[in-house]
């Protein structure tokens, strides 16, 4: 008897995708009630909070330096990505499987351990006078 994958993973599936919409129904609900201060929030619905963040400079500056770094972070990862994966796909060599494992266990490796080991490298072999 051969297992239906689709079968087993939908009920998972199903749980995580209403849990993401839930979030963001909350999360958009709220967003159009005026923010009172100590979590609470006003009874009444307007755009206030929109019309604040499309005429505040200093959000329509955060907005854009949020932009601007996904777009880099998207051209830096195509420019320098696609390079190696062509190159891996291409491999005849057991070494193909040792790059690829190698990719992939550092993606485990989590965003602020990388930050310590630069920290570490860029601070710790250069000490400071005082």
């Amino acid at each position: 008897m051969k297992t239906r994958w689709e079968y087993v993973l939908l009920p998972s599936f199903l749980i995580v995708g209403l849990l993401i919409v839930a979030s963001q129904y909350v999360f958009l609900k709220g967003s159009f009630f005026k923010d009172l201060g100590l979590g609470r929030i006003s009874d009444t619905a307007s755009m206030v909070n929109y019309l604040r963040f499309f005429t505040d400079s200093f959000y329509l500056h955060t907005l854009w330096v949020t932009v601007k770094t996904s777009g880099l972070a998207a051209l830096f990862t195509l420019t320098l990505g696609f390079p190696v994966a062509y190159l891996i796909a291409r491999m005849q060599s057991k070494w193909s499987m040792i790059l690829l494992a190698g990719i992939v266990v550092a993606t485990f490796v989590t965003i602020v351990i990388k930050v310590f080991g630069l920290i570490i490298i860029c601070f710790g072999c250069c000490p400071t006078s005082s």
